[in-house]
């Protein structure tokens, strides 16, 4: 602690760059979260330094050495010391009292005075510094009306020692800085400001903040720190038979409360930063208006989940926590961030309670509330009730995979309803054609289908057909419409699903192909050679539509040809795998690319020869992409169209099932999926 004639270490705090908090901090604090107090009585000592000190006692001016110098009384010390914790209640500070002695002596000090140059003061304090005996120092204005009234919570008095302790503290008047919103500048912001009405310093409350307000914690806990963290739920009571003007701050808790015991009609509002009407009427008051305002405040990062009305016509409104909002009793409003056509509600009618889900996220649960208002409805209780009951279940139906054989096989379609319909579900569907065929891929069908009540479901079966035709996967659709008693998931008239057949002719294995082969036209289905230098040619006048095709051979010196007029949509990278997307919808996987070179633009049929580049170059100058590393993520590449005479790729490709005309010795493959090879013998 220090002597009269010196202060204890402060630090100096560096701003925000928020001008809500950085008007409210002066720049310095106590180096040390224990912070000690004296009560000065008429036989202590003083600092009499002119610069850092009250000067000589000789000048009877100063706060000190005048007849007006006077201790506080018990009474006044009592409200004091409860001022001060309602500082130590929201930061990490501790007051400590200690004896005023001729060598020690508080960190604040406290007394009445008067001073010649400050007219019209109810008190005044100094502000935290290491060099300034003073610092700390609180003066009570013998001329004032603190002097002359109890310091009861609720008073002026009361506000003004809690005003002081704040600068003793480190805070400063918020309206000194020209850039501080003119809306915050009132008691209820911060009781470091003069006004109860925004702005307006000859204003006041008929009832005075008996706590910190929202900003002063926010900046008292940027100086110190948070105060002890808690780890309970607490409950905040209130009624009529006193006036609150107060701010609660709480920092732990998973279902801590405001609960309402008064017949007043009350507003609880749950959010951060804003105020609630609860109890006896608080106004702010000028020589021509009264302005009732908000009296019960929650602190910045203060999260209260839930919310008891009283005995009149109150307003709950919760945040983004899953609240429980209790009415009680009168005719009740619950109001609800976000629209009521995006919410989800339920009721449970057994206990009577509401489960309201937003958008702005969080479940509140609802009771004894008789009106729910949206940002686009307010809707009375039973209304709601019945439009719970009256909503119509949603079908919806996914879409499934079948394989073809041995036989005819069955697809079945399920038919999901999201609750079960007050009256049975019917509607009619049919089964149509994608790119299967009915008759010989599967058996078209059409009529109704229901869910009778209490269900919430029902199939829909369709029969396979079995062929020997080697096919690409194909596909058929089902579609729901003329629905009674549901809707349609997406809202529309109709809803489809589509299933995929997978053909297993060939036993699912790869083509039979020749290993002295040297060149393989892709078209479809998994692409494999044994043995050789191989080069594997893909073409846009080749390649099936849509067809899947999988690229592997991890023997000889192969390469993989993109002839001239080949149009890739787009492209996944990875360390050892390629996926070339192309523009008829086809896919290609390259299984171990980087064993691949890569040659584009030519034609090996015409003995055209391209550009050639590994699998790295190939991503880089072809693709437009890196390729990564093998514990990286695979990376996208572009478009790009493979330039060259696409006149003559066509003339060479444009009939693959039929003999090619070539100029070089050699064989070549058309590889065609799960079909047997068709093999040619090159003429020279």
């Amino acid at each position: 602690m220090p002597a009269p004639e010196s202060s204890s270490e402060v630090l100096t705090i560096v701003t925000t760059g928020d001008i809500i908090l950085d008007a409210l901090i002066e720049g310095g604090r106590w180096a040390n979260s224990e912070i000690t107090y004296s009560f000065p009585d008429y036989g202590s000592f003083w600092s009499t330094d002119p610069v850092t000190g009250y000067g000589p006692n000789t000048d009877i001016g100063r706060e000190p050495w005048g007849n007006s110098f006077s201790p506080l009384s018990d009474s006044d010390q009592t409200y004091f010391i409860e001022a001060l914790h309602q500082w130590e209640n929201v930061a990490n500070v501790h007051f400590v009292i200690v004896a005023d002695t001729e060598t020690d002596v508080g960190d604040i000090r406290i007394a009445y005075s008067h001073n010649d140059e400050i007219e019209g003061a109810q008190a005044w304090a100094y502000t935290p510094s290491s060099t300034a005996a003073i610092s700390g120092d609180i003066w009570i204005d013998l001329e004032s009306s603190s002097a002359d009234e109890i310091w009861k919570p609720g008073t002026y008095s009361f506000l003004t020692l809690i005003h002081e302790i704040g600068h003793a503290l480190g805070l400063s008047h918020p309206f000194d800085d020209s850039q501080f919103p003119n809306d915050l500048d009132t008691m209820s912001s911060t009781i470091m400001s003069y006004s109860a009405i925004a702005g307006d310093q000859d204003s006041g409350f008929s009832y005075y903040p008996t706590t910190p307000m929202p900003l002063d914690i926010l900046a008292i806990q940027y100086l110190y720190g948070q105060g002890t963290i808690q780890s309970i739920n607490n409950d905040y009571f209130f009624n009529d038979s006193i006036t609150y003007h107060e701010t609660i701050w709480d920092n732990g808790g998973t279902s801590d409360r405001i609960a309402y015991n008064g017949s007043q009609n009350a507003t609880i509002d749950l959010r951060e930063g804003m105020g609630s009407f609860i109890g006896n009427s608080v106004y702010a008051e000028d020589f021509f208006t009264e302005t009732r305002v908000p009296n019960i405040w929650i602190a910045y990062h203060t999260v209260i989940e839930n919310a008891i009305g009283g005995l009149g016509d109150d307003i709950l409104i919760g945040n983004d926590a899953d609240n429980t909002l209790n009415g009680n009793s009168g005719e009740d409003t619950a109001i609800f961030a976000g629209l009521f056509s995006q919410a989800q509600v339920e009721y449970m009618s057994d206990s009577d309670l509401f489960l309201v889900t937003t958008s702005s996220g969080g479940t509140d649960s609802v009771t004894n509330i008789e009106f729910f208002s949206f940002e686009d409805i307010t809707i009375s209780r039973q209304d709601l009730i019945n439009k719970i009951n009256d909503a119509l279940p949603v079908l919806t139906v996914e879409n499934i995979t079948v394989t073809e054989g041995p036989g005819t096989q069955t697809a079945t379609f399920v038919i999901e309803s999201s609750a079960s319909g007050n009256d049975a579900i019917t509607g009619s569907f049919e089964i149509i054609a994608g790119t299967a065929t009915a008759g010989s891929d599967f058996q078209a069908d059409s009529g109704t289908f229901t869910i009778p009540v209490g269900a919430v479901s029902t199939t829909i079966d369709v029969s396979i057909l079995d062929d020997t035709a080697v096919e690409n996967t194909e596909t058929f659709q089902l579609r729901l419409f003329d629905v009674s008693n549901a809707e349609l998931s997406g809202g529309g008239s109709t809803v489809t699903a589509t299933a995929q057949i997978k053909d297993t002719d060939n036993g699912g294995n790869s083509p039979s192909v020749d290993p002295n082969s040297d060149i393989t036209i892709v078209q479809r289905g998994v692409v494999s050679k044994a043995a050789g230098d191989d080069i594997y040619v893909i073409s846009s006048f080749t390649v099936d539509p849509n067809a899947s095709i999988t690229i592997s051979d991890a023997h000889g010196a192969n390469k993989i040809q993109l002839i001239g007029g080949l149009n890739i949509d787009s492209t996944i990278v990875a360390s050892n795998t390629a996926q070339l997307a192309l523009s008829n919808g086809a896919e290609i996987v390259i299984l171990g690319a980087a064993f691949f070179t890569y040659e584009t633009g030519g034609n090996p049929l015409l003995g055209v020869s391209g550009i050639l580049n590994n699998y790295a170059d190939f991503a880089s100058n072809i693709l437009g992409t890196d390729v990564p590393a093998a514990s990286d993520a695979p990376n996208s590449g572009g478009a790009v169209i493979i330039d060259s005479n696409s006149a003559e790729n066509i003339s060479a490709l444009s009939a693959p099932s039929e003999e090619f005309e070539l100029i070089e010795d050699g064989e070549i493959d058309l590889i065609q999926g799960y079909q047997s090879a068709f093999t040619t013998e090159l003429v020279a």
